[in-house]
C-alpha cells in the first residue's frame, strides 16, 4: 500500500518516479485552461520568467541553509510557491521536486533548527534537480513555440 500524499496534495505528485512523469502533462495542462493552448503558453512563459528571476537568489539561500534558519524558512516558502505555480500548469516533475524540497525544509522550520551540512547538501541536490527540470520545461516550451510558428506559416 502506497503512503498517502500530504493532506491537500494531489496524489499524482507522489505517483511513481519523477523521471517517469511527463515534464508537462499536456492533457492535464490543457484541461486546466479549457483547451486554450495560447493561454497555456502564456502561463508557462510567466512561470519560467518568475522561476528564472528568483533562481540565483534561491540558489544562494539553499547554500546557506546549514547555517541560517531564515534561509531554511525562505526555501520552504519559495518551494511552496513554485509547487503551486507548477501544479496550476501541470509541470509534474517540477511540482514533485518542489514538494520534496518544501517538505524537507518544513521539518527544520517546525523544529526551529538548521539541517546538518549533509542534510543541507541533500536538499541542495533536490534544488539542483528542480532547476534541471525547469530547464527541461523551458526546452519543451521552446519546442511548443516553434511548433506553433510552423503551424502559422
Amino acid at each position: 500500500v502506497a503512503p498517502l500524499p500530504p493532506l491537500g496534495e494531489p496524489a499524482f505528485i507522489m505517483d511513481g518516479k519523477i523521471e517517469d512523469m511527463p515534464i508537462i502533462d499536456m492533457e492535464m495542462a490543457a484541461s486546466q485552461v479549457d483547451q486554450d493552448m495560447e493561454f497555456l503558453r502564456e502561463l508557462i512563459q510567466d512561470f519560467m520568467e518568475e522561476f528564472n528571476s528568483k533562481k540565483e537568489s534561491s540558489t544562494e539561500l539553499v547554500k546557506r541553509m546549514a547555517k541560517d534558519k531564515k534561509a531554511v524558512k525562505e526555501v520552504q516558502s519559495r518551494a511552496h510557491a513554485v509547487k503551486g505555480s507548477a501544479l496550476n500548469i501541470a509541470l509534474r516533475r517540477v511540482a514533485a521536486l518542489s514538494l520534496k524540497l518544501e517538505s524537507q525544509a518544513k521539518v527544520y522550520v517546525s523544529e526551529d533548527k538548521c539541517p546538518s551540512d549533509e542534510e543541507a547538501k541533500a536538499m541542495g541536490d533536490v534544488w539542483d534537480s528542480l532547476c534541471n527540470e525547469a530547464t527541461k520545461v523551458q526546452e519543451q516550451y521552446d519546442a511548443m513555440i516553434k511548433e506553433k510558428e510552423k503551424e502559422e506559416d
